[in-house]
């Protein structure tokens, strides 16, 4: 799931959801195709 698609269906925003990774409350998922990917 890419983060617009993450914001769009939390209701959060794009930045939002940066700044609540960036402190650690949620983590990125990362495929190998190179497609970036959030898990709540």
């Amino acid at each position: 799931m890419k983060i617009g698609e993450l914001a769009q269906q939390s209701g959060l925003t794009a930045s939002r959801i940066r700044f609540y990774e960036a402190q650690g409350l949620i983590r990125q998922v990362t495929k190998n195709d190179s497609s970036s990917t959030h898990q709540r």
